[in-house]
């Protein structure tokens, strides 16, 4: 007899459609769906995500390409700019409490006033430095002036859709004294997520607080790098992995320090410093609460 030739995806298709496959083509059907969710839940995140990088270009360390490459993104998603006349007026204590309300341990700030709040504060205290025993202790992140894909990610996973890298909370830093009469105070920087949702990864950086000159100007010094994936006793160790020794090149700079009494209009709260990672931006990191 004369074989039947049969199209390979006829024959998928006719494989896929068996009864017995039924829970594979409802597998399929939800991935399909939660790919078609989550990339709406992208597009819809878009006209927001591009103000925030329009607010972002409005930092110091911003640069004119930045400027012009943000609005023709915003001008191709058919979206205007938000005007920045007057920046509105926010204490420290209002910001600190806004962001403790939204509950978001990422403190991804999507709101444009917002964050013109919070370049308004980094103005009013940069240069001012701090004192190295006002720095110890730890430290969480609690904002930055600048925006990249990070954002977007944890935007659009607070909504439920995909991201190959979940944020595990804030990022802390630990300042401890020195180990040896006269020495610098040690700094570690750790950072948590999740790979594809599932796999823990955590990146340290290491170094110390150094006084740059007799003014008492501070700057964070990274000397190294590590990073760890993986479960219990299937963890891996990288040391000096490339991404994190990239961005440990630079110092970051004490900017300043907002203690509880100088809390905008006297307001209690726990201190927050402002770091400035040279030529990118600014950190700000608040005392830790436990």
């Amino acid at each position: 007899p004369v074989p039947c030739y049969q199209h390979p995806l006829t024959g998928a298709f006719a494989i896929a459609m068996s009864p017995g496959s039924a829970p594979c083509l409802l597998l399929l059907a939800l991935i399909v769906g939660y790919a078609a969710y989550s990339w709406m839940v992208y597009m819809r995140l878009r006209p927001t995500f591009l103000q925030m990088k329009w607010a972002a270009s409005q930092r110091p360390e911003g640069t004119e390409e930045e400027v012009q490459d943000v609005l023709s993104a915003l001008r191709q998603s058919g979206v205007s700019p938000i005007q920045v006349t007057d920046v509105p007026e926010w204490s420290l204590a209002s910001l600190l409490a806004k962001a403790d309300a939204d509950g978001d341990t990422t403190h991804i700030v999507e709101d444009f006033d917002e964050r013109l709040g919070w370049h308004s504060l980094f103005q009013q205290i940069r240069g001012q430095g701090a004192a190295a025993d006002d720095l110890l202790g730890t430290w969480q992140f609690f904002f930055r002036d600048y925006v990249n894909e990070e954002e977007l990610s944890a935007m659009a996973l607070k909504r439920g859709a995909f991201t190959p890298v979940r944020l595990r909370g804030a990022t802390t830093l630990e300042i401890s004294r020195p180990q040896l009469l006269g020495g610098n105070p040690s700094a570690t920087l750790c950072d948590r997520f999740l790979l594809m949702g599932v796999l823990p990864a955590e990146i340290m950086w290491r170094g110390y607080l150094a006084s740059d000159d007799e003014l008492g100007n501070r700057s964070l010094i990274w000397q190294d790098t590590s990073a760890r994936l993986g479960f219990g006793r299937f963890c891996q160790t990288i040391e000096r992995p490339a991404a994190a020794e990239k961005l440990r090149q630079q110092p970051w700079r004490v900017e300043g320090f907002v203690d509880r009494a100088r809390n905008a209009g006297g307001a209690g709260g726990p201190p927050v410093l402002a770091l400035c990672r040279q030529g990118i931006g600014t950190l700000a990191f608040r005392r830790s609460l436990l």
